[in-house]
């Protein structure tokens, strides 16, 4: 059986990180990184911009060698298919078996897909990786004229991948629950702003459906929804979030809620385990979010090599750059006071409570978004905030 000082499994960001950083405070100690794509690490943020190009190539993370450069073996099909935690091993689909001293949980999530009728059909997708974007590629190619490709979901990372396919020159429409697009991020008013905004630029819009079945024998034709109603379409792509990936931890002894529990260090509820990235659980709270995930790797990987770091889990702010529109939202929007600023094409809000800055919305207009994320990351009382850029008022 091999022994390695530090095991981390998954060949993400977090991962990756977390094994510099290892390397950074242990020049030493040995290392392997397990990754299950067989492709190197790469930027996952960047597969639904790539979408809309014809021959894309894998965004990877470092140059080739990086790892040999820094003295950590990656194994890229290294899918784990056991994990014993009192025995400190990890057992392959084939057999074999590691042992670590040491062992970081970064295997990340994968996309939802809800159980719609037919979602058996060809032609439905979701995109979480590589292998994901060239079959959707490949599906796309097979069309011979213009087609109808649904997007289901109606939140940032589902009007990014529509705008990206859009570019393959097919009408695209957006499938949301909610009565209007970025229901996390704005509020009605501006929500229903965006409604229109989406369907000037081209885009097909169908707010407040529940999608109930796919139609189709043996490819997607249509969707129907839960009023009754149908939509003739020809692909499907599915964007409505993610979710950890815990089932190998079951009956493990690991502490799982909806996530791997960790505490402020990133430690489990096991001795000499982390978890850091999209599967971990901090506070409470699973983000999902590619800074999160890479702040939690530096500070696995100095807290694995001896360290004493502490990570706290970032407020959440969102920046959609999408043709002429642009929008930037932080903090908690649509609650307590609420203060204006409209002009021409910009409609910016800020929402305060007792008096400190709680959230923030810039539409139309994102270049101030530094200074009013750091507003609202400080909880800043609200008298500084009306008129450091703009001069908000209330109604």
């Amino acid at each position: 059986m091999k022994t390695y000082k530090y095991i981390i499994i998954g060949g993400g960001i977090a991962g990756v990180t977390a094994a510099k950083e290892i390397r950074k405070h242990d020049k030493e100690g040995s290392l392997i990184l397990l990754g299950n794509e067989k492709e190197q690490p790469y930027f996952r943020i960047q597969l639904t911009d790539l979408l809309g190009e014809d021959a894309p190539e894998v965004p990877y993370l470092d140059k080739e060698g990086w790892a040999e450069k820094i003295g950590i073996d990656v194994n890229v099909d290294g899918e784990a298919a056991a994990v014993d935690f009192d025995a400190m091993t990890v057992t392959f689909a084939d057999g074999e078996i590691i042992q670590g001293e040491k062992i970081l949980l970064a295997n990340g999530s994968h996309a939802n897909r809800p159980p719609f009728k037919n979602n058996q059909l060809k032609g439905i997708f979701t995109l979480r990786n590589w292998q994901d974007l060239t079959a959707i590629h490949s599906y796309i190619k097979s069309f011979k004229d213009t087609k109808h490709i649904a997007v289901i979901g109606g939140g940032l990372l589902g009007l990014e991948a529509a705008n990206s396919l859009k570019q393959s020159g097919h009408v695209v429409a957006i499938i949301n629950r909610s009565e209007y697009l970025l229901s996390n991020q704005l509020d009605r008013e501006l929500g229903m702003m965006l409604n229109e905004e989406m369907k000037d630029l081209g885009f097909m819009v169908y707010n407040e459906k529940d999608t109930k079945a796919f139609i189709g024998e043996d490819a997607v034709r249509g969707i129907e929804f839960d009023d009754g109603t149908t939509a003739d379409i020809d692909m499907v792509l599915i964007s409505v979030g993610v979710s950890p990936n815990t089932e190998l931890f079951k009956d493990t002894g690991l502490e799982v809620n909806r996530g791997v529990v960790v505490d402020n260090h990133l430690l489990t509820n096991k001795a000499n385990v982390w978890a850091a990235g999209d599967v971990a659980e901090v506070e409470g709270r699973v983000l999902g979010i590619w800074p999160a995930s890479r702040a939690m790797g530096k500070a696995a990987g100095i807290n694995m090599a001896g360290g004493e770091e502490t990570y706290e889990n970032p407020k959440a702010y969102t920046k959609l750059d999408l043709d002429t529109i642009q929008i930037f939202s932080a903090g908690k929007i649509g609650e307590g006071d609420v203060y204006f600023y409209d002009e021409g094409d910009e409609h910016h809000r800020l929402y305060a409570k007792e008096g400190k800055v709680t959230g923030a919305v810039l539409y139309g207009d994102t270049k101030a978004m530094s200074t009013y994320r750091k507003l609202v990351e400080a909880n800043a009382p609200i008298e500084e905030a009306l008129d450091s850029v703009y001069p908000f008022k209330k109604r």
